[in-house]
């Protein structure tokens, strides 16, 4: 029985997985897991939720990014560590609403609550085409990739609203709503190296603005 907290490793359980950009939690002491690395999942892993009703979340998937890592999964939640196959490829072929998610729930088993056994995925049948697989692998991993942009422009967007707030307030003085907006600035930058202005181009914005 996990003891959550404040703060220490985040806890992610399933229904979180298939929420857009989740506000986290749940957490665990870091004290209370020693071998807390062990339970942790890595970019490029295909999360499955394993337990609940067939209509609801059960059997639903997505793509671990980087934003997963770090953190603790539900013991509801298998891993799936492809193999000889792309991880956006796979994750199309068993959750496509017609053709692989009815699959995956008819493994279910259950009446309370519907489970499905990690060694019955392993008999999902899976469609090979070739050449195709990595055209759909690369969209779905793109996609992954921009949600979690999408996801972090939107925390600094509150974060930047709050700290502006709080600046007009009183609460933050100047120096620590520059480190905001500087953090801000810097994550857009990583996301997009071409905001990045220097030299001349970088002159010419800073005497716009002086002007």
């Amino acid at each position: 029985k996990h003891v959550y907290t404040g703060d220490g490793i985040p806890y992610l359980d399933s229904g979180e997985l298939f929420t857009l950009n989740p506000e986290l939690q749940k957490f665990i002491p870091s004290s209370a897991k020693a071998d807390a690395a062990d339970y942790y999942v890595k970019a490029g892993w295909i999360l499955m939720a394993c337990s609940g009703q067939v209509y609801g979340v059960n059997g639903s998937a997505v793509l671990a990014g980087a934003w997963h890592e770090n953190k603790i999964v539900s013991n509801h939640v298998v891993r799936i560590v492809p193999k000889g196959i792309r991880a956006g490829y796979l994750l199309v072929a068993m959750t496509h609403p017609a053709l692989g998610r009815p699959l995956v729930v008819r493994l279910a088993f259950g009446t309370e609550v519907p489970e499905i056994a990690p060694e019955d995925l392993r008999s999902l049948p899976v469609v090979r085409l070739g050449a195709v697989e990595d055209e759909i692998a690369d969209r779905v991993e793109r996609a992954t990739t921009l949600r979690e942009q999408a996801d972090a422009i939107e925390n600094d967007a509150v974060a930047l609203m709050e700290a502006t707030i709080s600046h007009a307030l009183g609460e933050i003085d100047e120096d620590r709503l520059d480190a905001i907006i500087a953090g801000v600035r810097l994550r857009e930058t990583e996301a997009d190296p071409d905001l990045t202005v220097r030299g001349d181009q970088l002159r010419k914005k800073l005497e716009q603005w002086q002007s």
